[in-house]
């Protein structure tokens, strides 16, 4: 009896290990759709791409840098050391997302950049908890 629990406990195991696999594609699959309807609206619209190669790695930096900005500013709070280092980490990230938010705002309106900035920005906070 003992056994026939443990095969039917496994087997339930794999089907929640399985769907939620299938849950995290389908979720990164209509991601990946929304970004691309999204792009092509204001390709449309404003002659302007938001989701670019360029804006990606300059948002892969500005979040980078901003983490480890405040990683580095905490670890010197316990350590009671300057906080300088994290601070200036987080303002050169804070200064980079600013210089695309411009450039989008620039090459569009005020609604749309803000948005898509939001909307790439979240994978990079969500990642850990997948």
């Amino acid at each position: 009896m003992g056994q026939r629990v443990d095969a039917v406990h496994d087997a339930s195991l794999h089907r929640c290990w399985l769907a939620r696999r299938l849950l995290i594609v389908a979720f990164l699959v209509a991601v990946a759709k929304g970004i691309q309807l999204f792009n092509r609206h204001c390709r449309r619209r404003f002659g302007h791409a938001f989701f670019t190669m360029r804006g990606f790695w300059l948002t892969a930096i500005a979040v980078n840098l901003i983490w480890w900005g405040l990683y580095f500013w905490a670890k010197a709070i316990q350590q009671h050391a300057p906080t300088s280092d994290g601070l200036i980490l987080i303002a050169l990230g804070l200064a980079a997302t600013a210089w695309l938010l411009h450039e989008n705002v620039r090459d569009t309106d005020l609604h749309h950049p803000f948005s898509s900035r939001c909307s790439f920005r979240w994978p990079y906070a969500a990642s850990p908890f997948f």
